[in-house]
């Protein structure tokens, strides 16, 4: 799978899969991180550049399910 971007409040995000299952690598403004789903089915961020807690996890989560989505109905 290739690079994608979204858009969750005004702010885009690029889109690319780790290289571990099921997480993705974060790029947007000045901070990057991996997005992926803990056990338990939800998203959680990992920013070594910053504090996650400030952003969406569970709407950047929703947004990439989407467009994987539409890209695997494509």
């Amino acid at each position: 799978m290739k690079q994608f971007k979204i858009e969750v409040n005004g702010l885009e995000y690029q889109v690319e899969p780790s290289l571990h299952e099921g997480f993705y690598q974060l790029e947007a403004e000045s901070l990057s991180g991996l997005i992926g789903k803990t056990a338990e089915g939800d998203w959680e961020l990992s920013l070594p550049s910053g504090n996650a807690a400030d952003l969406p996890a569970a709407e950047i989560g929703a947004a990439i399910e989407r467009k994987l989505k539409v890209e695997s109905e494509e």
